[in-house]
């Protein structure tokens, strides 16, 4: 299952634009690092926005599962109730969605990585991280409360130049410099598209994608960087689809592919819609991983009733002995006052006196243990 694009996220980002002036009624953590924004707008109604780090971002067509109250929930909840949406956005061209809210005079970004394990992250005005689901540690960065928010260095091309098509051409002559590598792994060090584009483009020039980026022609060249740059107008006017297979959904996108153009094809008006299918038809979701954060309480749980078991047992533990010697008080007064009474004596003095089972008799740390 791959992850979204960066060109999927910005058309994604574009159609989830309508939700500015929206508020956040409250937000909600699943099983399976999954969230939900409940928003709503007078006049506008009710949405709630599904948040699948570095898998799904979609207007939820369909709400089965209750939320997992935990600690990172109610944190969360308490920073960005009621906040207002400001903006929605793609942060430094990349595959992290950026949420602008704003609270009266407070403003907080909700930051959703949507690449690798993916997270989610608050931020206040300054991008200062106040909260994060999971925190890194990088060469370049790091995901911790109190670290500014950094995004990962991006490509020389990304959603916001790849309509310069002289740009482009040239990002892409200076990849066939690089030696030893094919046309995709050349052009992936200098284009933040996504590999699915990458390589409907390179098809689309009539090139095989195994082929050596340094052996491509001017013309070659050309014409892939044409090709790049037509998938510009797709973002804001995406043509979203899945790719199916024997009725299975194999793969979606915002435009045709040419290799899949054998393939039965469904479309949709909305990108999110197209990716959310996608998703929910995968094989994976039909079991969800359970949260980590889930996985740490229920254990933290467990370990806390392990302690209290054992705490009530001990302390029958004690009442019962402690009963014991409430009832033999009287033995025990004796056998204390005649052991004050000898300067040395070992425990058959004491049975032979009293009668009594002594297990140990220690006069150097002063002490008589019987039994009872």
């Amino acid at each position: 299952m791959r992850e979204p694009s960066t060109l999927d996220l910005a058309a994604i980002a574009a159609e989830l634009k309508f939700l500015k002036s929206f508020y956040i009624e409250k937000f909600y953590e699943l099983p399976g690092q999954q969230f939900r924004l409940k928003l709503n707008k007078s006049g506008e109604g009710q949405f709630n926005l599904m948040i699948i780090p570095g898998r799904l971002l979609s207007i939820a067509s369909i709400i089965t599962q209750q939320d997992q109250p935990t600690n990172f929930s109610q944190a969360v909840r308490k920073r960005i109730a009621n906040s207002r949406i400001y903006d929605i956005s793609l942060f430094n061209d990349d595959r992290i969605l950026c949420i602008n809210i704003e609270k009266g005079e407070q403003h907080q970004y909700i930051i959703i990585e949507m690449f690798g394990k993916g997270n989610l992250i608050i931020a206040d005005s300054d991008m200062v991280i106040t909260l994060a689901y999971m925190r890194h540690e990088f060469s370049d960065r790091k995901i911790f409360n109190g670290e500014k928010y950094i995004a990962p260095k991006n490509k020389r091309i990304t959603i916001s130049n790849i309509a310069e098509k002289n740009l482009v051409e040239e990002a892409v002559r200076e990849a066939s410099c690089i030696k030893g590598k094919n046309v995709m792994q050349a052009l992936s060090t200098a284009i933040n598209i996504g590999s699915l584009y990458l390589e409907d483009a390179v098809i689309r020039a009539g090139i095989e994608p195994s082929s050596k980026l340094e052996e491509m022609s001017e013309e070659q060249v050309k014409a892939i960087a044409e090709s790049i740059s037509s998938y510009s107008k797709f973002i804001t006017a995406p043509e979203p689809r899945l790719y199916l297979e024997n009725g299975v959904p194999v793969d979606y996108a915002i435009c045709e592919i040419k290799k899949y153009s054998n393939m039965e094809t469904k479309p949709f008006k909305l990108t999110y819609e197209a990716l959310e299918k996608y998703y929910l038809s995968q094989p994976s979701q039909e079991a969800p991983v359970e949260s980590s954060r889930v996985k740490e309480l229920e254990s933290s749980i467990k370990k806390q009733k392990e302690i209290i078991e054992q705490t009530a047992k001990e302390i029958e533990e004690f009442k019962n002995k402690g009963k014991l010697i409430y009832e033999n008080m009287q033995l025990v007064n004796s056998i204390i006052n005649t052991a004050k009474s000898l300067k040395r004596f070992g425990k058959e003095d004491i049975e032979k006196a009293f009668g009594i089972s002594v297990r140990e008799v220690n006069l150097k740390d002063k002490t008589i243990t019987l039994d009872l």
